[in-house]
C-alpha cells in the first residue's frame, strides 16, 4: 500500500491535536521512525519538511542518529 505525503500529513495533524506541545517534538521523532523502521527511506519523505515544525524538528533528530548509527558501524567493520 503506498500512501502519499499529503496523506501522512493529515494523519499526522489528527493524532498532533491530541499531544501535549511538550511531547509533540519525540512524537514527531517516533513517528518518522516507525515509518523508517517499516521500510520507508527517509529521502522519500523529504517533501514534508517546511510543513511542520514538529516534523522539520524529527528530521533533524533522525537524520543525526541514522548518521550517528552509520558512523558506528563504519568504526566496527574497520
Amino acid at each position: 500500500m503506498d500512501i502519499t505525503e499529503t496523506a501522512l500529513l493529515e494523519i499526522w495533524e489528527i493524532f498532533t491535536d491530541y499531544l501535549a506541545p511538550a511531547k509533540k517534538n519525540e512524537a514527531a521523532v517516533r513517528f518518522l521512525r516507525a515509518l523508517v523502521d517499516n521500510g520507508v527511506e527517509l529521502d522519500d519523505l523529504e517533501s514534508l519538511r517546511d510543513e511542520d515544525e514538529h516534523i522539520d524538528y524529527a528530521f533533524d533528530e533522525l537524520s543525526s542518529r541514522l548518521e550517528d548509527s552509520y558512523d558506528e558501524e563504519s568504526d566496527y567493520e574497520e
